[in-house]
């Protein structure tokens, strides 16, 4: 506001509205290139109805609804990230600025949310967790929950619209829980880093019962990422985001960790899993084809594509009974589960021809598909001190040898070639087909398990095991 001599004081968007309520010989008008309005009046020397008395001519330029419309539009239309006022304090119950920013600004938050879990000690594996927005928070429309075990890498757990899901941990074991919340348009609170502190923690006890016929079940994508199934995410060592190069998973004794097989022959540790020297690496060629791991944990055997076997760690040169130069046709390799050394086993073709090596017995398989390349893994049971298995075709059939009697399968894709992983129990009884998709199916005996990395559509999948 300034008065005729030129001096200028401020007013407030409140105080506008009082001064036109009593200003007299009051005129309005309108900058058309500033888009703002203004206004004139006289202040008399005395007898002033506003009672400023100033003797002089008043002149103020302001905002109202449309000139700052008017630049919330300018805003819009130059893609500017928003606009700010000063001060919106100084309105004095006049609400008609903060309905133009709801008409004008779009302004969308990210949820805030945290999770819920029981502290523990635990005497089950297995327990509840829940999630949901904070008092005040705006709206999720879908959450991804992180997990920590034993204050190490927060690692992806579940993806849901749900609040609540059964976690399953390993005994001895602390977990910590973060929620990440997702709102409309995508917006997210964010996900956790090394220093973001955990929402709820949960210790289970080192004597908690097994909420399930074995310690972990994990199936591996063709990019390094692990797939649990009622077991703990856990953080590959490596993974290779858009190059199809992991060729098979393998479980350490224990169940609390395993490795992941490349292509080029590298076996890359997870969880508690130590580091095994391999004796087969062939750099820039993709010939590793499967791996698995002796009873001791310290050793075990990759097979090439030809069929060639290697071991690993402390485990013994061994003969193999069969072996194709020049061709890729070797699918598998499983150790002889009647054997306690881990010093032998069978090589699967992909005609489903189950080849013994280290002395394992020559066994009858109740499949086999000369000229058809549909084998897709191999997995050994002892049945009463007998040696046996099973073969995976890539329908989904499951087919004994040797000892092992037949197991009932709960799925089969005639014609799809989209099984890509077999797994037994400890013990045998049953185990597991996971599809390409991460789909885990029981056979036999085994229990359904919950499954929260699933991705219709996408074959990416690319072995499973259990321990």
């Amino acid at each position: 506001m300034v008065d005729d001599s030129g001096a200028a004081m401020a007013d407030t968007y409140s105080g506008v509205f009082t001064d036109f309520a009593c200003a007299a010989q009051l005129t309005r008008q309108w900058d058309a290139t500033a888009a703002s309005p203004w206004a004139t009046w006289y202040s008399a020397a005395t007898g002033d109805p506003c009672g400023g008395n100033f003797n002089s001519w008043r002149e103020m330029y302001y905002e109202d609804v449309t000139s700052i419309g008017a630049k919330y539009d300018l805003a819009n239309q130059s893609n500017l990230r928003g606009a700010g006022i000063w001060a919106l304090g100084y309105d004095d119950g006049h609400s008609e600025l903060w309905d133009l920013i709801g008409s004008h600004i779009n302004v969308s938050h990210a949820p805030v949310a945290s999770a819920t879990a029981p502290a523990g000690p635990l005497n089950s594996t297995a327990f509840g967790v829940s999630w949901g927005v904070t008092p005040g928070s705006v709206p999720a429309t879908s959450y991804r929950i992180w997990v920590s075990q034993d204050g190490g890498a927060w690692t992806r757990w579940i993806s849901t619209a749900a609040t609540t899901a059964t976690f399953h941990g390993f005994a001895g074991h602390g977990y910590a829980f973060y929620a990440e919340a997702f709102g409309a348009g995508g917006y997210g609170s964010g996900a956790p880093n090394g220093s973001t502190p955990a929402q709820p923690t949960t210790q289970i006890a080192a004597g908690a019962t097994r909420a399930e016929p074995f310690t972990g079940l994990y199936a591996a994508d063709a990019y390094g990422d692990l797939l649990p199934a009622s077991s703990p995410p856990l953080p590959p060592t490596a993974t290779w985001p858009g190059w199809s190069i992991v060729r098979g998973v393998a479980m350490a004794p224990a169940g609390q960790g395993g490795y992941v097989l490349d292509g080029f022959g590298g076996l890359h540790p997870f969880g508690s899993a130590p580091i095994l020297a391999t004796s087969g690496y062939w750099s820039g060629w993709d010939i590793a084809r499967g791996a698995a791991i002796a009873p001791g944990g310290q050793g075990g055997y990759t097979v090439d594509g030809w069929g060639g076997v290697h071991p690993i760690g402390s485990a013994p040169l061994v003969n193999a009974t069969s072996y194709w130069p020049r061709w890729d046709i070797a699918r598998g390799i499983t150790l002889n589960a009647c054997d306690a050394t881990g010093h032998s086993g069978w090589v699967l073709d992909g005609w489903g021809g189950v080849h013994p090596f280290g002395g394992a017995a020559l066994l009858n398989a109740s499949s086999y598909w000369p000229g058809w390349d549909i084998a897709r893994g191999i997995a050994s049971v002892c049945t009463n001190g007998q040696q046996g298995g099973y073969v995976l075709d890539g329908w989904g059939g499951v087919h004994p040898f040797g000892a092992a009697p037949p197991l009932a399968t709960t799925t089969y894709w005639r014609g799809w070639d989209i099984a890509r992983g077999l797994t037994v129990l400890p013990g045998g009884g049953g185990g597991y087909v996971v599809d390409g998709w991460g789909g885990f199916h029981p056979i036999g005996s085994a229990p359904i398990v919950d499954n929260p990395v699933y991705t219709p559509g996408h074959n990416v999948v690319r072995g499973a095991a259990a321990s």
